[in-house]
């Protein structure tokens, strides 16, 4: 836009030319041509190979691949204690949220990937991680305003992004200190500010229908020098208590993003087989998830599910295309235990409706 400039356009060049990042520089007219709903004001555009996550399916495809390889998940449920015997922890104690149900559970190592529960998590056996915690929310729209991801090319700072998910976009985001991790809102004055700042990029904005809003926290390790939360580093933290505090079977993991979560898990299960004397090579980035080839598309899944409601199928969510089948297999896993549990596994309720 032109009270941006340019200069950070051309950093930006470079710093994806640095990184082997593909580039297009595109024209005004070029750019309205791929986006209308693009501020006709804009100077020039920057076309990159970006793209969105569904976040309901890639955390839930994590956990079924986790299982099938062993891992067992405890829904709703807290650590409570954590048992340190001299330089080791040998268990901790847990507590479901909704049954009141206690499980001991005894550790040979113990992984940390709280986010931004890490300190609290850490506290519990008398140690503490310098990290600041920065709530981003953000705001969904009734209808996907634009076939990209739209991001305001300028340093980073609050509303410069959208990301079309589904029928719905996503506007974002903030960037506001908390000394809590829980019980936070997205605040109306954060909702005019997203509005605000993201108009400038999408005029349109400013008369289109808002569904919902969401916030999260943002887990950020901090630097020995106090910098503005945006300008820390969105890299993450690997630590060896063991060297560190004398602990010799914890690893703390925090910080970083989701679009580097599957290194994080390399980094850390490498650390782990170091300490264990285990000799293998990670294969997460050669193996796809149990969801792969599934569509996300809205027409591809209408497609899949058509043969079912010739049989007597029924549709429960039309904006979400979800089939009444889906959400009985969910329900009879038996492991659910809150309303918000099926809406995660479903998108039942997540899209226009």
């Amino acid at each position: 836009l032109p009270e941006d400039g340019l200069e950070f356009r051309d950093l930006f060049l470079k710093s994806c030319e640095k990184a082997d990042i593909p580039t297009t520089l595109l024209t005004r007219d070029e750019a309205l041509n791929l986006e209308p709903e693009l501020n006709s004001d804009l100077l020039s555009a920057v076309e990159v190979p970006d793209g969105s996550i569904d976040p309901f399916s890639l955390v839930i495809e994590n956990a079924r691949d986790a299982e099938k390889h062993g891992a067992s998940f405890l829904l709703h449920t807290d650590v409570r204690s954590i048992q340190v015997d001299k330089d080791k922890i040998i268990g901790v104690r847990a507590k479901d949220h909704f049954q009141g149900e206690e499980h001991i559970i005894d550790t040979r190592y113990l992984i940390n990937a709280t986010g931004a529960w890490a300190n609290r998590f850490l506290n519990l056996a008398g140690l503490g991680l310098d990290m600041a915690l920065s709530k981003g929310s953000m705001i969904i729209t009734n209808q996907r305003i634009t076939q990209r991801v739209i991001n305001r090319c300028r340093r980073p700072s609050d509303g410069d992004i959208l990301v079309p998910n589904g029928l719905v976009s996503i506007l974002g985001t903030t960037s506001i200190r908390l000394d809590y991790v829980e019980n936070f809102e997205v605040t109306s004055s954060e909702v005019a500010l997203l509005m605000k700042e993201i108009s400038r990029m999408i005029p349109v904005i400013q008369g289109t229908r808002f569904i919902r809003s969401y916030a999260g926290i943002r887990p950020l390790v901090l630097p020995e020098e106090k910098e503005d939360d945006r300008a820390i580093s969105r890299g993450f933290a690997l630590i060896d208590h063991e060297k560190r505090d004398g602990l010799k079977n914890l690893i703390t993991v925090t910080g970083g993003k989701l679009i580097t979560y599957r290194l994080m898990a390399e980094k850390t299960s490498d650390l782990l087989c170091q300490k264990m004397g285990i000799q293998t090579s990670c294969s997460t980035h050669l193996k796809s998830l149990p969801g792969k080839g599934k569509p996300c598309d809205l027409k591809e899944r209408l497609k899949e599910i058509r043969p079912a409601l010739g049989k007597g199928g029924e549709i429960i969510c039309d904006c979400e295309i979800v089939g009444r089948k889906e959400l009985e297999d969910s329900l009879k896993k038996g492991d659910l235990k809150d309303l918000q549990d099926i809406l995660h596994r479903t998108r039942l309720a997540k899209g226009t409706c």
